[in-house]
C-alpha cells in the first residue's frame, strides 16, 4: 500500500484500506452497514513500509536469482496513482546494489548482464529501449515458450549503464491520467 502524496494529504484525504497484518487488508467502508470482506495477499506492506523492506521481504530473492542463471521478472501491476513507480525505482536501486556487490565479491566468475524492458497499456505491448519499434507482437515459440518478438535486449557495461537505461525506460513510458 502507498502512502498518501502531498497533493492528497493537502486535501485531508484519507487512506482508504486498513492492513489488518502482513497479509489481509480491507476496504475502510464508509457506508457501515455493509460488512467488507477482507483481501488476501502473499504480502502486504503497509504505507509507512519503506522500499527497503519491500525489497528485501519481496523482491531480493528474484533480484538475485539472476546471478545464478535463471531469467528473473518482478513484475508491478494495478491502477494509475497506485505506487507501482515509486516502489519499482527502490527495488530497482537495492538490486542494483546488490547485483553489483555480488559481482564485485565474486571474481573468479564472469558475469554478463542484459536488460530489456517492456510495458503492457491498453493491450499494446511495447519496447522502452526502443519505443519507435511500434507495437510489438507476443509469440509462442515451441523452445522458448512464450517471447516478445523484436524485443531490445542489451548487455549492460556497468552500474551507471544501468542506471542509464532504466531512466531511458522510465521516459518511455505510458503515464495515465488520474481523475479527481
Amino acid at each position: 500500500m502507498r502512502p498518501l502524496n502531498r497533493k492528497e494529504q493537502a486535501m485531508y484525504d484519507l487512506i482508504a484500506w486498513d492492513c489488518i497484518d502482513d497479509q489481509k487488508i480491507v476496504f475502510k467502508n464508509p457506508n457501515h452497514e455493509q460488512p467488507t470482506t477482507p483481501y488476501t495477499f502473499d504480502k502486504v506492506f503497509e504505507p509507512a513500509c519503506s522500499t527497503q523492506k519491500v525489497y528485501e521481504e519481496g523482491a531480493k530473492d528474484v533480484a538475485l536469482s539472476a546471478l545464478t542463471g535463471i531469467n528473473a521478472t518482478i513484475f508491478a501491476y494495478g491502477q494509475t496513482g497506485g505506487g507501482k513507480m515509486f516502489t519499482m525505482r527502490g527495488i530497482s536501486e537495492n538490486a542494483i546494489k546488490d547485483i553489483y556487490k555480488h559481482i564485485k565479491n565474486n571474481q573468479e566468475r564472469d558475469f554478463i548482464l542484459k536488460i530489456s524492458a517492456l510495458e503492457i497499456y491498453n493491450e499494446t505491448v511495447v519496447d522502452l529501449l526502443n519505443h519507435k519499434s511500434g507495437s510489438l507482437r507476443l509469440l509462442d515459440d515451441p523452445e522458448k515458450g512464450i517471447i516478445v518478438e523484436n524485443l531490445v535486449e542489451e548487455v549492460i557495461q556497468d552500474s551507471q549503464h544501468l542506471r542509464h537505461l532504466i531512466g531511458i525506460c522510465e521516459a518511455q513510458r505510458q503515464v495515465g491520467v488520474i481523475r479527481t
